[in-house]
């Protein structure tokens, strides 16, 4: 954008030419090399490239060391000192020093040069995007956090005012942590500080974290989720468990959107196959102990998994379903599973204690069994269903008539017999007791899981207590 030059001797084109190197492909190079190009026409003794940890690099001519990068890092002097700056810091613009060695052991600073970072279009959508789904966004930046304080002030993001320099970091942990969740802005950061402050976060967050240079790979490996840049340099996209291809972060609410319709979907029609995944483990076990044979015919276990369990799964799967994902997956999935896959099993002993009290032939109740539980698996899908729209209704409707169409029409295919009024009162009368149940249990076993969880909190409560005393 501009260059300020406080050392009218020199000829700066020529030097940041000779500085610039064809093998430096960060941001800052590119800009710099095509506002000044390539040369070798001084004498150049000695190269240090930059990194990180310094925040400068160093190019030796004619046995004078030029320090090109932050003027934190290279004198004892801040960006704030120079007065000419002030517009372009209250702009968002990074300010790129070049200094050289002087007399007496001192640093000369010879120029300032102005970069802008073009704000990409979609980043204030992007960052609004997360806000509005509760995530905490924190910048970590190798650039001066007055800076990135100023560019994120002109995307009216919230907290940019909240900056803090790496060199003010705590030592103490424990003082990290609570910097770490009151800062939003952390600038001048070297990779082991990003590191550091990513794994304060984790204590109590789940951390992704997004890069493009070597300077981020100790964040990225840290984070729960390293999101590289395809622009960025190999080494972080290795670190990465995700690489954007397009380097634009504005596609991260599609990816999340997606994550969250596959986990969301896999929960809502887990449940449906772990019911029958309960009842099968239970009966095996109760034919077992009754030495009864098993109450179901593959058949009829195909006809269930099939209409009241394959079918409406793999179309719910591919429903749009972007909710933010909560937390206790399996218990959550349990709580659905466990109390209808056991009241097929009590449905199941009735009917075998109903059939041996009263001399009765299993055979002729088997479709009372295979219609229960049916009509349990129905039940549930019309749970996992809600809210109810017109497409979740259809599917309810069609594979609950599918269902019941297929028993009437071909008892003979499924090996069960003719619907008559007795199994019709049976199957009426268990499945009106059978809501009451599943609603019992459902209860019981939230019961079940609250007091257990009280109990681990107890437990995490006094072992604070016990850190706290040691």
């Amino acid at each position: 954008v501009d260059t300020i030059l406080l050392n009218k001797e020199i000829k700066l084109e020529e030097l940041l030419a000779n500085i610039n190197t064809e093998e430096a492909n960060n941001s800052t190079d590119i800009a710099l090399k095509n506002k000044y190009g390539v040369k070798n026409n001084l004498n150049v003794t000695d190269r240090i490239p930059f990194s990180s940890a310094k925040k400068c690099s160093i190019t030796e001519i004619d046995n004078v060391k030029y320090y090109l990068g932050a003027l934190e890092y290279i004198t004892d002097k801040k960006i704030t000192d120079y007065l000419e700056l002030t517009k372009y810091i209250e702009k968002g613009y990074r300010i790129i020093t070049l200094s050289r060695d002087s007399i007496n052991n001192k640093i000369e600073v010879l120029a300032f040069i102005i970069i802008k970072d073009n704000i990409r279009k979609s980043a204030g959508d992007t960052l609004r995007y997360f806000k509005e789904q509760g995530v905490d966004i924190k910048i970590v930046s190798g650039d001066n956090p007055v800076t990135v304080s100023n560019i994120l002030r002109q995307l009216e993001f919230d907290g940019y005012d909240k900056y803090i320099e790496g060199k003010d970091l705590p030592k103490d942990y424990k003082e990290l942590i609570k910097v770490a969740k009151e800062k939003v802005v952390f600038g001048r950061m070297t990779p082991n500080q990003k590191q550091m402050v990513i794994k304060a976060l984790k204590e109590d967050s789940t951390v992704a974290m997004i890069g493009d240079g070597v300077n981020d790979i100790l964040g990225l490996k840290e984070a729960d989720c390293g999101i590289a840049l395809g622009s960025g340099v190999q080494a972080a996209k290795s670190a990465s468990e995700v690489v954007l291809t397009t380097s634009d972060f504005s596609v991260l609410p599609e990816i999340v959107n997606e994550g969250r319709r596959v986990v969301n979907n896999i929960k809502r029609v887990a449940s449906m196959y772990l019911i029958k995944t309960t009842y099968s483990l239970l009966l095996s076990l109760l034919s077992i102990v009754l030495s009864y044979e098993y109450p179901f015919y593959p058949i009829q276990l195909s006809l269930i998994s099939a209409i009241c369990v394959g079918i409406p799964s793999f179309f719910l799967a591919l429903e749009p379903n972007y909710t933010k994902v909560e937390k206790d997956f399996i218990i959550k999935v349990f709580r659905n599973a466990l109390p209808n896959g056991i009241t097929v099993v009590l449905n199941i002993f009735v009917v075998i204690m109903f059939c041996g009290v009263f001399g009765q032939s299993f055979e002729d109740y088997r479709l009372v069994i295979v219609a229960l539980t049916g009509f349990i698996t129905l039940r549930l899908l019309y749970t996992i269903c809600k809210p109810l729209n017109l497409w979740r209704n259809i599917l309810l409707i069609f594979c609950s008539i599918s269902f019941f169409e297929l028993l009437i029409l071909l008892p003979d295919l499924f090996l069960v017999s003719k619907f008559d009024i007795l199994s019709i009162a049976f199957i009426a009368v268990l499945g009106f007791v059978d809501t009451y149940i599943i609603d019992f249990l459902e209860q019981l076993y939230d019961y079940i899981i609250n007091k257990v969880r009280g109990i681990i909190n107890e437990r995490k409560e006094k072992r604070k207590e016990k850190n706290k005393l040691a």
